[in-house]
């Protein structure tokens, strides 16, 4: 009775632990080893992260490097920049100035918009993200998944199937021989029935739950259908011969809301004008100037770290003309963070990275 007691006990405590956590390193892409010098050097140089395959490109993406090419409209096949980059692409980050880019499904030339496509050498080719979680998963318990993604401006095709598969095991691809295909069935995926990847301005989430069966370490992300299955659309904007997609905010918790203090910074854009945070970098001590939302007498800011982690919050007072407050985290570690504001009634009014030098 007493072991069932403890094991019970150390369950909430594991539990509680995760509560509110991203366990996924590195989710936004921001932290880097070195320097890519363009968009395919991705292993051995963005942090906690790896990935399978090669065909089209396993890219990164950053406004963070000065030896990036493609800071103009004039962007070549390996630029590596944000927010112009390879092939003429153009997508400002989910949140920071950093993502990943995978291709979840790849033909050759000349390619067409009926099955198998194209050049059938490249049949049931796949790229994948993985990395290994923060913590293992436990048995029993209800996690939630989220990714946001964006089909890449010059893609030929877009596939509407990309989800996240956890493994106990580091997973590979066998590159000797095709098909580079994984044979798991994901955790979480898109439901193209409900959702069509094919926007190439706004971000599309990805999102889901599955009761982990324990000890999941690793998340792999990409698409697990064969040609055949996969929900593939023919929109034929260049000669890519591939669907290509950016990757941003891998988010797995087991706090349902966690990926709302996430969402699209990309629709907070009638408020970035009017919300300013300065000196950004600093050493931890930042002034906040808030516009004033309508009917509200006070605002809330919230400030993540890498892990997910809430370490700041604090009600910001405001005047019918606004106000000018405070965010001192001087405690904390250098590195970036992201600051999350809203009313008190819950309305997002911005959101952004911090960054402590």
């Amino acid at each position: 009775m007493k072991r069932k007691a403890l094991l019970s006990l150390l369950f909430l405590i594991a539990l509680c632990f995760a509560k509110g956590q991203n366990l996924v390193p590195n989710y936004s892409f921001e932290n880097i080893i070195q320097c890519p010098q363009n968009c395919n050097q991705f292993i051995n140089y963005v942090s906690d992260w790896t990935g399978q395959g090669e065909n089209y490109g396993l890219f990164y993406f950053t406004a963070q490097c000065p030896g990036d090419t493609g800071t103009g409209s004039g962007a070549t096949s390996s630029s590596g920049s944000v927010p112009y980059n390879a092939d003429y692409g153009f997508q400002y980050a989910h949140t920071g100035v950093s993502y990943a880019g995978i291709s979840p499904f790849v033909t050759g030339f000349p390619a067409d918009s009926i099955y198998p496509y194209g050049n059938t050498n490249y049949k049931n080719s796949r790229e994948y993200l993985e990395t290994v979680l923060a913590d293992s998963l436990i048995a029993g318990v209800k996690y939630y998944v989220t990714f946001f993604t964006n089909l890449h401006n010059s893609s030929e095709f877009a596939c509407s199937d990309v989800g996240a598969y956890f493994s106990n095991s580091y997973v590979t691809l066998d590159n000797s021989s095709l098909p580079e295909l994984l044979p798991y069935t994901p955790q979480v995926a898109n439901n193209p029935k409900k959702q069509e990847l094919i926007d190439t301005l706004n971000w599309m989430k990805v999102s889901g739950s599955f009761m982990a069966k324990g000890g999941e370490k690793y998340i792999v992300i990409g698409n697990f259908k064969n040609d055949s299955l996969s929900s593939i659309r023919y929109v034929g904007y260049s000669g890519t011969g591939s669907a290509y997609y950016y990757i941003d905010d891998v988010i797995v918790s087991t706090d349902s809301n966690y990926a709302d203090s996430l969402e699209s910074v990309n629709q907070l854009t009638s408020n970035k004008g009017q919300l300013k945070v300065f000196p950004n970098p600093s050493k931890g001590v930042f002034t906040l100037t808030l516009p004033s939302p309508s009917g509200e007498g006070a605002s809330v800011v919230d400030v993540y770290n890498m892990m997910g982690e809430r370490i700041y919050e604090a009600l910001l007072p405001q005047t019918p003309k606004g106000a000018l407050s405070t965010i001192d985290i001087s405690k904390q570690p250098a590195g970036i963070y992201l600051y999350r504001i809203t009313t008190r009634n819950g309305d997002v009014i911005g959101s952004e990275k911090l960054i402590i030098q």
